[in-house]
């Protein structure tokens, strides 16, 4: 008997072709401890001299509006409980910062790439008419109003 010959199934969408990669961001509420109720270790380092995640104690996310840090609450002996809500408060903004500017540098870098292959693709075009010209200018402007939206969209207060 013959084998069927099957195509393969990519576990991943962006793996598929034609796929449409978009910025990610995070669907977490607490920036400081992603909602997990532990401080993440590089915001600990902050505030936190030499903090080191697989020797020091946790430190517990209070953080207004976040309560997952008192599922740590149990271990009182393993967690510190030093970082305060104005602290994590504090944390939470310098990170949504981050990633507010993290966005910013990802889609300046996918409009310089987008840039790179108009400019490209110019090069390999013929010489348009005059007609031609100012339908080419006219989607230009709606492509350049719709990335703005895009981007308006990405960079909000979620990010």
């Amino acid at each position: 008997m013959k084998l069927p010959q099957l195509p393969p199934e990519p576990m991943r969408r962006e793996d598929e072709p034609g796929y449409e990669k978009e910025i990610w961001h995070p669907q977490w509420q607490c920036f400081c401890c992603q909602d997990t109720g532990k401080v993440q270790p590089h915001l600990a380092r902050l505030v936190i001299s030499g903090y080191d995640y697989d020797r020091d104690r946790l430190p517990v996310c209070q953080a207004p509006g976040c309560s997952a840090g008192s599922n740590y609450l149990h271990l009182e002996d393993e967690i510190d409980m030093r970082l305060t809500s104005a602290i994590c408060q504090e944390l939470d903004r310098i990170e949504r910062e981050n990633w507010r500017q993290t966005t910013l540098n990802k889609v300046a870098l996918i409009q310089e790439r987008i840039k790179q292959t108009a400019v490209a693709k110019s090069l390999r075009q013929r010489d348009r008419t005059h007609d031609e010209e100012i339908m080419a200018a006219e989607r230009h402007q709606v492509a350049l109003a719709e990335a703005d939206k895009a981007i308006v969209a990405n960079c909000g207060e979620e990010v």
